[in-house]
Order: structure tokens, then sequence, then C-alpha cells
């Protein structure tokens, strides 16, 4: 070590010099500090922040949190002694803009609920609305809510793409939401009480919340009317918020979004403006979201008891040694009788709802288990690793190993 090193590594040591958390200012003169502002410790949030730390290893960031607010940030600025390089924030207030704004920094939004001139890496939120009616029709629902806080960019995105795919088949689907920044709350709101809503619409029913949050609000509700989740009510949420979903009574389905993905592109955008360079128009082509069911969502909402008692026996008894005369007669139907039911109700046949059962729970274990292929077949009902691939690839255009690849990890 020569002397200008030791005489530098002495320097460090003394604390009358100033000092970014516990680091010396000189040493990170060469690093860039990134500011998070918005961003909370859980679910959908914390999955961009494990995409962003993926990048800010890559490029030695010094990443720093700064609360929520705008007020948060101008007091992080004035404590830490030294001006940050760049902020990745959820704007999602004016006052934050501003502040934003106030710093000249480079930023990049993450959510798109402000006008503002920041680069934003939101995605399109009609996606998920897609899948929640998907998910709804395959059960066989006919009644539809969509229930929200208010009205934002990602909320009337998720009913866009929700009301517009039910639309298609011919149905409607009714938009619940309270009074929030401004938003009048909706008609049914107004004329039955936020409390009551649940019980005014007919059963059974089908209900995407726009968060995990609001479904376990929904849930709340029914509770106090005494409405039954999934028997009278399936509940639906988004952002996969394990602290939420998973603790209700009954654990809520809900579908993931492209959180990682997120975060690593505001990391890939920021890291452009902090060079120089410019971003590009807009976000990337995201992957698909993950719907995830769990028990709010268990049941399918059937007319005919005997096609319900069929399809349940279905969903409990996935393996390939298990014959569409069982299912018949757990129906109390001959094996002709019940084809003909399904074919009339469903449009469809035993044999390929058990196909889509079987593949649903592969697709779930491969996106939240590390389990070998052999195993995932095993578990979702195949007889076999190579026959499960060849279902992957006749009717999702993809191979398990594929399928987990895009998925796996997302929620961690």
């Amino acid at each position: 070590m020569t002397g200008t090193d030791s005489s530098r590594e002495h320097d460090h040591s003394r604390s009358g010099l100033p000092r970014f958390h516990g680091l010396p200012l000189d040493l990170l003169r060469e690093l860039n500090v990134v500011v998070l502002s918005g961003l909370s410790l859980s679910g959908h949030d914390a999955r961009i922040r494990a995409g962003i730390f993926r990048k800010a290893r890559d490029w030695g960031w010094v990443v720093e949190d700064a609360g929520h607010h705008g007020e948060d940030l101008k007091a992080f600025l004035r404590h830490s002694g030294r001006a940050a390089d760049g902020v990745i924030a959820h704007v999602a207030s004016r006052e934050l803009k501003e502040t934003l704004e106030a710093t000249g920094l480079p930023v990049v939004d993450l959510c798109g609920l402000v006008k503002h001139s920041f680069p934003c890496v939101a995605p399109d939120f009609k996606p998920m609305g897609t899948l929640a009616a998907e998910h709804f029709l395959e059960k066989g629902y006919r009644n539809f809510v969509y229930f929200s806080v208010g009205t934002s960019r990602y909320e009337s995105e998720r009913w866009q793409g929700y009301s517009e795919r039910l639309e298609q088949e011919g149905l409607q689907a009714v938009w619940v939401h309270s009074d929030k920044k401004g938003d009048p709350p909706s008609s049914v709101i107004s004329e039955f009480g936020f409390y009551n809503w649940p019980g005014h619409f007919p059963k059974p029913l089908a209900v995407f919340c726009s968060t995990d949050s609001q479904a376990a609000r929904a849930l709340n509700l029914c509770s106090l009317l005494g409405i039954g989740v999934p028997d009278q009510v399936a509940l639906l949420g988004v952002d996969d918020v394990h602290s939420i979903s998973r603790i209700q009574h009954p654990p809520l389905s809900s579908i993931r979004g492209p959180s990682e993905q997120m975060g690593e592109t505001a990391a890939e955008w920021l890291q452009a403006l902090m060079s120089g360079a410019a971003c590009p128009e807009n976000p990337p082509e995201y992957e698909v979201p993950l719907l995830l069911q769990r028990q709010s969502t268990s049941v399918f909402a059937i007319a005919d008891s005997r096609i319900r008692q069929a399809l349940e026996f279905m969903r409990t008894h996935l393996g390939v040694e298990h014959r569409v005369d069982e299912a018949a007669v757990a129906a109390g139907m001959s094996r002709r009788a019940l084809e003909n039911a399904f074919r009339d109700q469903l449009s469809s046949s035993p044999l390929k709802e058990w196909t889509r059962m079987r593949l649903d729970a592969a697709c779930h274990l491969l996106a939240t288990q590390w389990l070998h292929i052999p195993l995932v077949a095993e578990y979702s009902g195949f007889a076999t690793a190579e026959s499960m691939t060849k279902a992957f690839r006749r009717h999702l255009n993809t191979t398990p190993s594929a399928y987990r690849k895009l998925h796996q990890n997302k929620g961690k």
C-alpha cells in the first residue's frame, strides 16, 4: 500500500469527514446514487424493487429510499449531504411531481397517474382485466362487478379490459367505486351505500377487484352481510400481495403483473438518462399477467347442480387414471347425458375440461414451485412429463420449461 493509499484509508476512518449512510463521500463520487420514492416494501412494489436492485448490482448503484411524498424527498436530500443522481418513483401526486421537477434530476415514473414530462414504464393494464373476465367465464359466471377505489388510469384500464372481454360474449359488468380524489361515487354506491352493495346483485356473482386490498375490503363486506365466498360471490384481486391475499379466509385469488420487468426497465431507462442518452418512447412489451387461483374463485357458477358436481369431482381428481364414467357417477348421470350437458351448457366436453384443469394446475406449480418437471406432471394429473409437454405445446404454444422460465420467481 502506498503512502497516499494509507493516508486516504486513515482519512476515511475520521469521523469528522462527510459521510453518506456510513460511506465516505469521496468514494461515492464515482458511484451513481439513485433514490426510490413512493415504493412500499411488499407485494407489487417489492417485486419492482427486485428488478431495480438486479440492475443496480450490475452498475454499482447506491440505492436509497426517500419515503412516499414530496416533503419526504426534500428532507432526504437535505439530510443526506449529497445530491442524488436520479430518481425512480411512483409519481402518484401533484406534490411529488412538483418536488421532482424542482430537483432537475433525471426521473423515471412507475405508474403514470399524474400528467408530467417524465418517461413512464407503466404497462397497459387492460390485459389484467381481460384475464379476469376469461377466468370468470371459464367458471360459468353470468353476473359481473368490477370494484375499485376510484377511476385512476390503472383502475380504468383494468375495467376496460374486463368489460370489453365480457361484451364480446354479450355480457355486461357493473363498475362499483367509492369517492376518491374528486371522483364521484358510482350509482350503485350512491343508491345502496358502500356497505350494502354486494347484497343487491344476483348470485352467483363474480367480482374483479382493482387490487388485493379492494378484494379484502369486498370480502369483509360479504362477511358482514352474511354472503358466502366463494359459494355466492367469487373475488379476484390484483398484485398478489402475500400479506393480504394469503391470510384472508378464504385465501384470495390474484393476478400478478410484470412487476420485476417494470423495475428492470425503469433502472435501464434511468441509467440511460444519467448517461446523457434518451429513453425509448414506450415501454417494452411486457410478459403476460399470471393468475394465481386460490379458494376465493374455486367454485363453478353453473346453474345445473349436476354439472357443478361433475366439475368439482374433476377438479379434485386430476389423475389420468380417473375416467369420465366416474365423473358421471359423481353427478348422478349417465356418461352420454354428462357429455351432452357439457356440450350444451359449457360448449366443451369433460375430456377438454379435465385437460384444461390439468394445465391450470401445472402452470400454477411451474410458476410457484421448484419441482422437477416429472413431479409437476404427476401432481397435475398427467401420465408422463412427455404427455404434459405435448399438451403445453398444443394448447399454450410453449413448453413447461419455457413457461417456468417466464414466470418463476415473480413472487419473490
